[in-house]
C-alpha cells in the first residue's frame, strides 16, 4: 500500500512536518496545500506529517512516498478541534466547550512532536501556534526549525495580543521563516526589523494538469460563477449573495458555492430572503482533487475574502483558464491584475461587486480574455508544485548547512 521506505539513505533529509490541517481519509479536506507540498518534495526529502486525528484514530502511510502520523487528544467524538473549516479559531468560536480540551490538545501535540522528532534532521511547522510548540521540541532536541506562515496568523497579529505573542515566539524559535506572499514578508519586516534577511517568500504552486484544461470559449447567458472556500465570516460569502440581489436580473447568473462551514444555514437563509436562491446552489465540501470539476463550467471564480495569504483557489482558477473576480486584499493584488487577469473590488462592497458581475453579463467575452491573460501569467512565473517543492528543499539544505 505504500512506497514510503523505512530505510534511510545517507544523502536524505528527514523532515517532520507539523500541521493542524491536513486531508485525512475520514476527515474534512483541510490543508490541501500542505499535502500538495509534501507530495512534491524531491525524493531525497523523507517527510513525516504529524497532525491531529479527526474522529477515530488514524495512522497510515501514503503511496506517494511520505508518512502520516496522527495523535489523539481526547475521546473519539471530541476530536473536532482541528481539520474543520476555518481551523482551530473557528472551532472554538462555534463550540466554546472545546476550550476545555485546548490545553490537553497542546500537551498531546507537544508530546507527539517530541516522539516523532526522534531521528529527524529538521522540523517544519505550519502556522505560528505549531511553531511555538515545535520550537520547544527543536531546542530540546538540538534541531533546526523552519516555519511557514500562511497568512491568517500574521493578519490576526494586528488586532490580537495572543496572536502577536504567538508570532513573536514563533519568529524567535525559527531558524528560517517562509511566507507565501511578498506583502506578508514586508509586513513582518516592518514590524520586526530584526527579521530582515530571515524571511523567504515561497508561493504555493498549481498542479500542471490544470494548464491542460480547455479555456471556456462559450459566451452568453447565463453567467456561470463559482465560489470555493470554507463558509466562515472571513470568506464573506454573504457579500456575493448581496451582490447578486443587486443585479437587475439575478436569473441571468448561476452561482455554485463549493465548501461548507458554520455559516452555511445562515447563507442559505440569506439567499432565500434576498430572492436569489433560484440562482444559487450549495454543493458542500468536495475533495480538493474534484474542485476542478466545478471550475470547468465556470466563466469566473469569485472570491470575497476579507483576508488571505495567497489564495490557492485563485491560482488554480487562473491556471485552469477561469477569470477571477476578487477582493483587493494583500495576497490577491500580487497575483490578480485589475482589468487584465481579473477584476478587483473593495472588501464587503456589494455594489462594486454587482457592477463587475453586470459588466461580465454584458461583455461575456471579457471572461475569455482575462482567462487567457491569467493562464499566461501563471506559466510565465513557473508556478508549479514541483517548483515549490524544490525551493523548500533548498531551504532545508541551507538551514542544515547553517546549523553545521
Amino acid at each position: 500500500m505504500t512506497s514510503f521506505s523505512t530505510e534511510h539513505t545517507p544523502d536524505a533529509i528527514r523532515v517532520l512536518v507539523l500541521t493542524t490541517s491536513f486531508p485525512l481519509r475520514e476527515g474534512p479536506p483541510s490543508g490541501p496545500f500542505v499535502k500538495r507540498l509534501v507530495e512534491h518534495l524531491p525524493q531525497h526529502v523523507e517527510a513525516t506529517v504529524l497532525t491531529p486525528c479527526f474522529g477515530r484514530r488514524q495512522c497510515y502511510r501514503e503511496d506517494s512516498g511520505y508518512r502520516v502520523k496522527c495523535f489523539r487528544y481526547g475521546p473519539l467524538t471530541w476530536q473536532r478541534l482541528a481539520h474543520v473549516p476555518g481551523g482551530i479559531p473557528a472551532a472554538l468560536k462555534a463550540n466554546p466547550f472545546l476550550y476545555l480540551i485546548l490545553p490537553w490538545f497542546l500537551v498531546c501535540m507537544g508530546t507527539a512532536c517530541w516522539r516523532a522528532a526522534s531521528g529527524v534532521d529538521l522540523i517544519h511547522a505550519n502556522w505560528s501556534v505549531n511553531a511555538v510548540l515545535a520550537g520547544i521540541v527543536a531546542r530540546l532536541r538540538g534541531l533546526p526549525l523552519v516555519t511557514t506562515l500562511r497568512g491568517e496568523d500574521i493578519s490576526r497579529s494586528g488586532s490580537s495580543r495572543l496572536f502577536r505573542w504567538l508570532l513573536k515566539r514563533c519568529l524567535d524559535s525559527s531558524s528560517r521563516v517562509v511566507v507565501v506572499s511578498e506583502a506578508f514578508k514586508d509586513l513582518i519586516e516592518s514590524r520586526m526589523p530584526r527579521m530582515v534577511g530571515r524571511i523567504e517568500v515561497i508561493p504555493n504552486g498549481v498542479e500542471r494538469a490544470l494548464l491542460d484544461e480547455a479555456i471556456r470559449e462559450e459566451t452568453g447567458a447565463p453567467l456561470n460563477l463559482v465560489a470555493v472556500g470554507s463558509l466562515i465570516p472571513r470568506k464573506s460569502v454573504s457579500t456575493l449573495i448581496g451582490a447578486l440581489a443587486r443585479l437587475p436580473d439575478p436569473a441571468a447568473v448561476n452561482l455554485v458555492i463549493v465548501g461548507d462551514g458554520p455559516q452555511r444555514a445562515e447563507l442559505e437563509r440569506l439567499a432565500a430572503s434576498a430572492g436569489v436562491d433560484g440562482s444559487v446552489r450549495f454543493v458542500g465540501t468536495v475533495p480538493p482533487d474534484r474542485v476542478v470539476e466545478y471550475l470547468r463550467p465556470a466563466h469566473a471564480l469569485v472570491l470575497c475574502s476579507l483576508s488571505e495569504g495567497r489564495p490557492n483557489v485563485v491560482l488554480e482558477a487562473m491556471a485552469a483558464g477561469v477569470a477571477v473576480v476578487a477582493t483587493a486584499i494583500d495576497g490577491v493584488t500580487e497575483i490578480v491584475g485589475d482589468g487584465s487577469t481579473g477584476l478587483l473590488f473593495d472588501p464587503q462592497d456589494e455594489t462594486q461587486l454587482a457592477q463587475h458581475l453586470e459588466r461580465l453579463c454584458h461583455d461575456p467575452g471579457l471572461c475569455v480574455r482575462m482567462a487567457r491573460e491569467a493562464r499566461a501569467w501563471i506559466v510565465s512565473r513557473g508556478l508549479s508544485w514541483d517548483a515549490t517543492g524544490e525551493r523548500y528543499s533548498r531551504v532545508y539544505h541551507e538551514t542544515l548547512r547553517g546549523r553545521a
